[in-house]
């Protein structure tokens, strides 16, 4: 029960025992939708058929509720059906194979209708009510439970619960770090979430110097392990931590990685979530990253390049950048230089460079692709991953920052978006609606109108 929509469900359902908690686990999975809304708000179903209503009610269900496979299979066994093809059946159901369980309708509904009329029904209710078993075991087809899922899946939900109460920094430590190593990184940032909002937990960012070889608590706050970071396994995270005590610069803390075996990419992802911030900007470290490279050799061509292309961001004009590398360096051909140490080429560039650093959306980007959240920082943005978009111009979308999900409907239906996309949303116009339905109420809402998306993915990725 640890979706939104399922979340806001078992709350207005409320149930009161672990029976009825493996009832409504059953009810919300898609074979039973045709009745979910009466059997959240609790009305009592029965068919008014005795037999029938016996056999599908029990000690913890007193209403005839299909919400079990293995109530489809004795109410078919009662049908006349032999065992096997009630076996058979649930194998079709299991495996959502709908041509074979419609291979059954036309016996079904000659059997059930029998049935009713046998027992004093007329034909029309007859019909309709055959109809509406039916359409239950053809939804069950799209995904059903059969009772000992429903009830395992309760008890882990109150497992979890009453862990949760008692002992939250212990369970939230071992959550994240199970969702860490299966790189589920949406249900980590939704633990982190819960963790900080509703018990009080700290989550310590990631950061050099830090203890990230695992998972841990000290106090009231969580530490995390580098697994719960795309592209970073924990194995780097015992490296780093090897390191903790380094002096130097990036440049040097850079080239000492290197030689422990951590590549680009986990570099990369690191630098981009903050985790050497104590070292310069972002983008002064990508930087280094990027470039290291291409200007650790210093030739007459490669300074040459290098002038050419980062012109903007050198404070020096181009004689007296390469009278103050001659200084530093000798050129016995006038072709390259040599130094003392090959690093001091680069060295010299950064010390006159103006590196910018990264923009803000970036940031908020790569906090999200890396981690799958963002921390916020008290702004009250809407930013997050695309669950579904229509081509009416609708999206759903799943925020970054609580995991909560909202439908917005753009007025510009040129916007380029598609599933899965992190986007930014600069405004949004909130419009009242009410319709009247066919019983005469009124259901009313609002729909959340946007002129305008920023589609991170397609600017950063």
């Amino acid at each position: 029960v640890e979706q939104n929509k399922t979340r806001d469900k078992v709350m207005r359902y409320k149930p009161k025992t672990v029976e009825e908690l493996c009832a409504f686990i059953a009810g919300i999975r898609p074979g039973f939708q045709s009745y979910y809304k009466r059997f959240e708000n609790r009305e009592h179903f029965e068919f008014g058929l005795k037999e029938l209503d016996e056999l599908l009610q029990g000690e913890y269900l007193g209403s005839s509720w299909i919400l079990y496979q293995e109530q489809i299979m004795k109410l078919v066994v009662w049908l006349g059906f032999e065992v096997k093809e009630s076996a058979d059946l649930m194998k079709a159901i299991s495996k959502k194979k709908e041509d074979k369980i419609k291979m059954i309708s036309e016996k079904f509904h000659n059997e059930c209708i029998k049935k009713f009329i046998d027992n004093g029904f007329d034909k029309e209710t007859a019909i309709q009510k055959t109809e509406s078993i039916w359409r239950v075991i053809l939804d069950a087809s799209a995904y059903s439970f059969n009772a000992s899922h429903s009830y395992c899946m309760a008890l882990d939900s109150l497992y979890i619960a009453y862990a949760k109460a008692h002992y939250p920094k212990q369970t939230y430590v071992a959550l994240i770090k199970y969702f860490s190593e299966c790189k589920k990184f949406d249900k980590v940032y939704k633990l982190k979430y819960e963790a900080q909002q509703y018990f009080g937990i700290e989550i310590e960012p990631h950061k050099f110097r830090q203890d990230n070889r695992e998972v841990h608590f000290e106090g009231r706050k969580i530490y995390q392990s580098l697994s719960s970071i795309k592209e970073c396994q924990d194995e780097y995270g015992k490296i780093l931590y090897e390191l903790k005590d380094f002096q130097g610069s990036y440049l040097d803390l850079f080239l000492l990685m290197q030689e422990k075996g951590i590549n680009k990419r986990v570099r990369t992802a690191l630098i981009k979530i903050g985790y050497f911030s104590e070292f310069g900007s972002i983008g002064y470290l990508l930087f280094i990253e990027n470039t290291y490279k291409e200007y650790s050799r210093a030739t007459i061509s490669n300074i040459k390049k290098y002038y050419l292309e980062y012109q903007e961001y050198i404070k020096l004009s181009w004689e007296d950048f390469i009278s103050s590398i001659s200084m530093i360096g000798n050129s016995k051909t006038g072709k390259s230089f040599t130094f003392e140490n090959k690093s001091d080429f680069f060295k010299f560039i950064l010390d006159n460079s103006e590196i910018n650093d990264i923009i803000g959306l970036e940031k908020i980007y790569n906090e999200i692709y890396y981690l799958g959240m963002y921390s916020n920082e008290g702004k009250n943005l809407i930013v997050g991953r695309v669950s579904k978009f229509k081509n009416t111009g609708s999206l759903l979308l799943e925020s970054s920052i609580d995991g909560t999900e909202t439908w917005y409907r753009c007025s510009n239906k040129s916007i380029s978006i598609k599933e899965k996309d992190i986007i930014y949303i600069p405004n949004v116009e909130e419009k009242k609606w009410k319709r009247k339905n066919s019983d005469g109420t009124y259901t009313e809402g609002i729909s959340r109108i946007i002129s305008n998306v920023i589609n991170l993915t397609a600017m950063y990725k």
